[in-house]
């Protein structure tokens, strides 16, 4: 009981010093514990090659707790500060969940979907996941968003991928056209989910996910945390783990990772988001 209670303690003792916030059900599973390192977990060796390639040394505050619950099979609802490290927190852990599957052949719809709100992120999103796979001879990626060609992106789908980086709005067209489906999805992510509600894409997304069909687990992120976005969260996330680093409410200044995200000042236009 005493080492329970060690173990415990310490456990708070390294999310008070992250600024990390975990919440769930009161009936609900344990919550993996934050991890300090990314040694700390069983990742597969390549992901591990990527890492050091890039020399992350250490996990942001989000990456250290929204990691280890996401390997765990939880859902999540993670909520951060922009520029915090989201996109790692859901990339090496969807990454590994495709290398748990069977590979992708031609005609294959894909493994893992990602919705993001606009063109330029969802281009930073896919960047993540090859800087993630670049030691993956046979992982395929396909950014499907506005403003580029819809028959290359066709010709991507149907040659079968893992992962699919997508605005709703084009990946409802594909849908729609036969070019891919979403029937083997087992792993979803939703980035930006509160960016997403403001520019109304609600409908687009409750499109898209009725027709995944089988059993998935989900993640959904955002930089803030309105009503909304709890709404979509008892929605969509079944006995969800809730992080939650600082405020999760204004853009922060000192996070020296690896990946720029486009500039705030950027307008989005309609085939942007599109």
């Amino acid at each position: 009981m005493h080492l329970i209670y060690y173990v415990l303690l310490q456990t708070e003792e390294v999310r008070l010093r992250l600024n990390v916030d975990v919440t769930a059900a009161p009936d609900s599973a344990p919550i993996p514990a934050p991890i300090e390192s990314f040694t700390d977990m069983c990742l597969h060796e390549s992901i591990m090659k990527d890492i050091e390639f890039h020399k992350y040394s250490r996990p942001t505050s989000i990456q250290a707790q929204a990691i280890p619950v996401a390997l765990n099979g939880r859902d999540l609802l993670g909520c951060a500060e922009t520029g915090s490290g989201k996109t790692a927190a859901f990339v090496i852990p969807m990454i590994q969940h495709c290398l748990a599957r069977s590979s992708v052949r031609r005609g294959d719809g894909p493994l893992v979907l990602v919705l993001a709100p606009t063109r330029e992120h969802a281009q930073q999103i896919e960047k993540e996941v090859k800087a993630f796979s670049r030691s993956l001879e046979s992982f395929r990626t396909a950014l499907v968003v506005g403003r580029t060609n819809m028959a290359e992106q066709r010709s991507e789908l149907r040659a079968g991928v893992n992962i699919v980086v997508a605005t709703p709005g084009r990946l409802i067209d594909h849908l729609q056209q036969g070019n891919t489906c979403v029937s083997r999805i087992s792993f979803v992510v939703l980035d930006e989910a509160d960016k997403m509600l403001d520019m109304g894409f609600e409908p687009q997304i409750r499109e898209v996910m009725r027709n995944i069909s089988t059993k998935h687990q989900m993640l959904i992120f955002s930089a803030t945390t309105p009503v909304e976005i709890d709404a979509l969260a008892q929605k969509y996330l079944t006995d969800p783990v809730q992080v939650m680093v600082g405020k999760a409410s204004s853009p922060t200044t000192n996070v020296p990772q690896m990946l720029q995200k486009a500039p705030e000042s950027e307008k989005v236009n309609t085939e942007d988001s599109y």
